[in-house]
């Protein structure tokens, strides 16, 4: 039997590990992680750490170019056979700054020019 999963997301993402910090709302901790892949509106990260979609969760990103700190939502959760769990974040408002690093990071430069001058 064939799954179709409708794609939702509204731009690409990129195969990339950028070191993040991540905090749940309902934890007072801290969790470091990698992404697993990264774009303009989202990343997906694996962890230990018990997630369940709707969880709100404040990241840090930590760019070449610089910090992106943003609040965010997990949208989508998946359980591996490894123990870990793999979720989806789609991120909140963004600053344009943080939108050009973002942008610088993922090599797309020319979507810089868009933005409001900075």
């Amino acid at each position: 039997m064939d799954w179709y999963v409708e794609e939702k997301r509204h731009y690409p993402r990129f195969g990339d590990n950028v070191c993040a910090w991540l905090s749940f709302m309902n934890d007072s901790a801290v969790y470091a992680s990698l992404t697993m892949d990264l774009g303009l509106s989202g990343a997906r990260f694996s962890t230990h750490h018990s997630v369940r979609k709707g969880e709100g969760v404040d990241l840090h990103l930590q760019l070449p170019a610089g910090a992106v700190q943003c609040s965010g939502t997990v949208c989508w959760t998946r359980a591996k056979s490894d123990g870990m769990q793999m979720f989806g974040v789609e991120f909140g408002r963004l600053t344009d700054q943080e939108r050009v690093h973002l942008l610088r990071h993922l090599g797309r430069e020319s979507d810089v020019s868009s933005l409001v001058s900075i």
